[in-house]
């Protein structure tokens, strides 16, 4: 079993709380989906595109595992 590591675990959670800050708008919309639209069937399309212009882009639908395993990450 790996241990604890509790100055990197102090350092993700300053980490988190400086991304919280720069990008609050996507943290809202995370809690949006969260309280929203993690049930079976809910359609996600991703894309990012990079500064060169490359683009990366998928769709997928989540099923009841999706659903059961997310749920149970946040709770």
């Amino acid at each position: 079993m790996a241990k604890l590591n509790i100055l990197k675990l102090k350092n993700a959670r300053s980490q988190g709380e400086t991304f919280k800050k720069e990008h609050p708008d996507l943290v809202r919309f995370g809690d949006e989906i969260c309280e929203n639209a993690i049930t079976s069937g809910t359609q996600f399309t991703l894309k990012a595109e990079t500064p060169d212009g490359s683009i990366f882009e998928t769709s997928f639908e989540l099923t009841k595992f999706d659903v059961d395993t997310i749920k149970g990450l946040i709770k």
